[in-house]
């Protein structure tokens, strides 16, 4: 994966700035950002308790969305990539692609379906109900935040999801 700066870094950073630009709310945008950074730990240590209990988890998507998320959780994707990349970019895949694809719900191969909410369609629509008939967990995302939460909810509510889906419990 590439290099960005972690979410703590990029609040410091806005911290830092805004002070900068501020001085007179200097002390409280480095309060907020630490008030912030000491949340983002709670969502780290939720990662980390996923990635103990579940690290090496065969898992499928339907395009690189949740990669991070379920990368650093430890869990293994076994979708093709000529899937995803044909779901990403709206193309069509060939029949052995499909059908390898959807004989990771068949033969249950794989524990979830991490799946992008907002680029649902035809084809998403039929793994999604792969996954359903062969009763492995289903796990929507949304690749911006959605109306009403705040990015701590929002991140918070997809590790909670991802963690029931691959509880091995």
């Amino acid at each position: 994966f590439y290099d960005f700066p972690t979410v703590q870094q990029m609040a410091d950073t806005i911290a830092t700035d805004l002070g900068k630009a501020d001085p007179k709310h200097a002390a409280e945008f480095t309060k907020n950002a630490a008030t912030f950074n000491k949340a983002v730990d709670k969502l780290i240590a939720q990662e980390a308790t996923i990635k103990a209990a579940a690290a090496g988890t065969p898992i499928a998507i339907t395009e690189p969305v949740p990669l991070y998320l379920t990368a650093a959780a430890g869990l293994v994707n076994k979708t093709p990539a000529k899937f995803s990349v044909a779901i990403e970019e709206g193309s069509d895949m060939s029949a052995s692609v499909l059908d390898e694809t959807l004989a990771l719900y068949r033969n249950k191969e794989v524990k979830a379906l991490v799946y992008n909410q907002q680029t649902s369609g035809p084809v998403t629509e039929k793994f999604k109900a792969a996954a359903k008939k062969a009763g492995i967990a289903i796990v929507p995302v949304t690749e911006t935040l959605p109306a009403g939460d705040d990015y701590l909810k929002w991140m918070s509510d997809n590790l909670r999801a991802l963690a029931a889906a691959v509880d091995n419990g």
